[in-house]
């Protein structure tokens, strides 16, 4: 079976509407999958080594970003987040590597008091992603072009 040719704008939204219907899980698999098809897809593909890396890396840092983690429990596990958070914060308030929205929302009285700024820690924690995923790719290519260097 083949599928019909598909830009990458629609792959993207393709993938983004299953990754919406998928669990954490699943989604962590798709996006792993949609790097995976961008990187041989391009006009100048990258070695299958540095494609299947780049798809490992993807898949470890989307399950640190969102897994649940122990901060709800720690802070009595019946604190639910804050209300004046936008619906994509609110659901990542307790997730996030290596941070998280509830590492800098301020507590009044056991209570989450939302300041403007978590969701610039979604932003930061994305930085981090794309920045973990360029060097990952640059140092792995260097390498194959040091080792086609080294061939006599």
């Amino acid at each position: 079976m083949r599928l019909p040719p598909m830009t990458t704008r629609q792959l993207i939204t393709a993938v983004a509407v299953v990754a919406v219907a998928l669990s954490v899980e699943g989604a962590a698999t798709v996006m792993a999958l949609l790097v995976l098809i961008c990187t041989v897809r391009r006009p100048h593909p990258v070695h299958l080594t540095t494609t299947i890396l780049l798809t490992l890396l993807t898949g470890i840092l989307l399950w640190a970003n969102l897994r649940p983690t122990v901060w709800q429990e720690e802070f009595g596990g019946g604190i639910d987040a804050p209300t004046g958070l936008d619906p994509i914060t609110k659901a990542m308030f307790w997730r996030g590597w290596p941070l998280s929205p509830c590492m800098i929302c301020l507590i009044h009285g056991m209570k989450f008091h939302p300041s403007g700024i978590e969701g610039c820690v979604l932003v930061f924690d994305a930085v981090i992603f794309l920045v973990a995923l360029f060097a990952a790719k640059a140092v792995c290519e260097s390498c194959f072009r040091w080792l086609q260097l080294r061939k006599p």
